[in-house]
Parts: structure tokens; sequence; C-alpha cells
């Protein structure tokens, strides 16, 4: 009995801190069962780190993922935000001041069965609730008329709500499940803080405005649970994002303010992570959206250059899903 309850103890804590994008590994006969003695602590905390990278971003992100794996794996995941993003002028040097804020909150409802090297399999039943806030500040440098640099720090506060139980299947018929032999509730709080650079370069061409954008993020996540010391750790990540936004005026108009469109691609690369950690470290991302000129500046400090919608694809590297996001610049 202490044998199995040490393994269900180990499974459940990988399970709490699994991503909802982590994506096994598959081979060329489709999705490969998850062994528990194969997964570190590590991989473990990386694969935190990178799921609250990928939820805290600003602006209304809203997006639905469903992993279908047969018996393996069954995940449904929602998500949402609500954020901004400014800079306003400052009468004393040639720099702006640049703040952003987002809230953003998750749920997550997974089912993933693990097996042991002595063939013994647990299914455990995950269901999870985020919610995040993050503010940055930092300057925006404008270097020439088409180029600028945005140095900034994030400062993200997590909290990650818990239930999870595991389930021992029978060994004559694997699709028969025992009632629950451990169960577990658990709140973790995670701090993470992040430094940002942000390279932008625009010039205007004869059928609209191009946009090219590189960033690069290197971020700290402490967490804290003071109910499971085992859920504890301080993990580092870097990322990198490449983006390319091509806009173009439309015939459109609403109160005498125009409408554009645009289209975009953007990379995202996780630089020091293991694919195993969450199975994938990059990702694309294809998408289509408007933008409503508005053009207002508050207290001669605040202002809104336009509001937009946009939707997109991601693919690549075991990852698949949409989003939609709507925005204030």
């Amino acid at each position: 009995m202490k044998k199995v309850a040490v393994v269900i103890t180990k499974l459940i804590t990988v399970a709490l801190l699994m991503p909802l994008h982590a994506l096994a590994l598959q081979d060329e006969s489709g999705f490969n069962s998850i062994s528990l003695e194969d997964v570190t602590p590590n991989d473990v905390s990386r694969a935190a780190v990178a799921f609250i990278n990928l939820s805290t971003s600003p602006g209304i992100d809203g997006s639905v993922i469903n992993v279908n794996k047969g018996e393996q794996r069954q995940t449904k995941f929602t998500r949402g935000s609500l954020g901004f993003a400014n800079d306003f002028s400052l009468d004393w040097t040639f720099m702006n001041f640049y703040t952003s804020g987002s809230i953003t909150a998750a749920h997550l409802d997974d089912q993933i069965l693990f097996n042991t090297q002595d063939s013994r399999e647990f299914l455990v039943n995950i269901d999870r609730q985020i919610i995040a806030i993050e503010l940055s500040g930092g300057f925006l440098i404008p270097i020439t008329k088409n180029l600028k640099v945005t140095p900034y720090i994030s400062v993200i506060s997590s909290n990650f709500k818990n239930d999870s139980d595991a389930q021992r299947l029978g060994a004559n018929n694997p699709l028969v499940k025992l009632p629950p032999i451990a169960e577990i509730e658990s709140t973790t709080h995670a701090l993470t803080t992040a430094y940002t650079i942000d390279i932008e370069y625009e010039r205007w061409l004869k059928f609209g405005l191009l946009e090219i954008e590189a960033q690069y993020a290197s971020s700290t996540t402490k967490t804290e649970d003071k109910i499971n010391a085992f859920l504890n750790f301080n993990e580092s990540i870097q990322t990198l994002t490449a983006q390319a936004r091509w806009n173009a005026p439309t015939s459109l108009e609403l109160f005498d303010l125009t409408w554009d469109w645009h289209t975009y691609y953007k990379h995202t690369h996780f630089l020091n992570l293991n694919r195993n950690a969450i199975g994938f470290n990059y990702f694309h991302e294809i998408g289509i959206g408007a933008d409503y000129q508005w053009n207002i500046k508050a207290l001669n400090l605040f202002g809104v250059r336009y509001i937009g919608i946009r939707s997109s694809v991601l693919f690549g590297d075991d990852v698949e899903g949409v989003s939609t996001e709507i925005y204030f610049k």
C-alpha cells in the first residue's frame, strides 16, 4: 500500500501541473502512453512555467481546445482574458512610458492515463481553475522614424485551484474503473517576473503598412503551495517570438472613422525548454483581423489608436488550436 501511495502521489503531482497544451510525443503508430517513471520533477516545473507563459497575454484572448487521444487522454480547456497596452509621452525625455496589464481566467477538465513499469494503469481526473493578473512597465524608445525598441518588466501573479483524483484500472478489464484510491485538493500561488525587449519596425508601402516585430523574454516563476510542499519550485524560461503583419485600409466607415484589415504570421519558440516537458517547444500562428481607427487621447497622456479583433489558428510541433482576440492599442 505504501508503494501504491507513493506512485499515486507522484502521478497526481504531475497531473496537477500538466499544461493543457501538453500533447505527448507521437510516433507512426499514434499516441504513446505516458510512463510515470519517465517524468522528472524538472519536466513538471518547466511544463508549469510554459503553461503560465501561454496563459497570460494582454487583450481579450479567448480559446477553446479539445484533446481527444482515445483512452489515453481526454482534455477540454477554455480561456479568456481582458487587458490593455498603452504608452504616453514624457515632457522631459524623447522616450514614452509603456504600460500594460491583463487579467486571465482559465478552466481545465482533463483525464490522463498513466502506466508504470510493472504494467499497472491509473486514470487521473483533473479539474483546475486558473486566475492570473499581469502588470508591466517600461520605456518605448524611438530609434528612427520606422524603428522603435521597448524594454519592460512584467510581474504576473497566478492562483491555481486543483481538484484531482486517481483511479486504478481493473487488471482483467482495462475499461473497468475502480473507486478512487487517492484524492487531492490544492491551491498553488505562482509569482512570475519577466524581463522583455521588444523591437518593432514598420514601413508604409504602396498597398499598406508592413510591421515586423521580434520579442525576447526571460522569466522566472516561483510557486508556493502551503499544503503540498512538492508543488513548490523556482524555474526560469526564455521565449522568442517573431511576427510579420500586413495592414491595409478598407472602404468601411463608422462615425466617420475607417476600418482597416490585417493578416499576420507569428512564431513562438521556447528556447531552453525540453520538448518532453510539455510535448512541444514551438508553434506557429496565422490569423486575420480588422482594426477600427479610434485615435483618442485622454488627459493628453493615454492614447488609443485603434480597437481591433482578430482570429487565428495555431499549429506545429504537436500543437493545434484556435484563438479569438479583441484588443485596444
